[in-house]
């Protein structure tokens, strides 16, 4: 990963090693965007996450923020994660679509 902060790269281990947990082989994307992936950060910047998962429920998506706080409050440095959930099929609809937020996630974006 780019030069992250310690505390940026142990909470983004920890919610990928919860998803794997909680979904396994589902889990298809798990990718960093925004300040963080372009290095515009500073320390109040949250951490954008796109989350793809094969036949995400609305109930299982609820899960994946769930899943982002607990990784979020098991560090003592405050690092505040945003994740974006979609269902593989919602993200090849919206990417083929040419929806800009998925143009910029895959231009500028780094896969974890």
């Amino acid at each position: 990963m780019r030069n992250l902060p310690a505390a940026v790269t142990a909470t983004l281990e920890r919610f990928r090693t919860s998803l794997e947990r909680r979904f396994g082989s589902r889990l298809r994307e798990l990718r960093l965007f925004g300040s963080w992936a372009c290095g515009e950060a500073n320390e109040e910047s949250d951490v954008d996450v796109l989350v793809t998962i094969d036949d995400l429920t609305p109930s299982e998506r609820n899960e994946v923020h769930a899943l982002a706080y607990g990784a979020d409050v098991e560090n003592e440095w405050l690092v505040l994660l945003s994740p974006l959930a979609y269902s593989t099929g919602q993200a090849e609809r919206m990417r083929a679509g040419g929806r800009r937020l998925f143009r910029e996630i895959d231009q500028k974006g780094l896969a974890l």
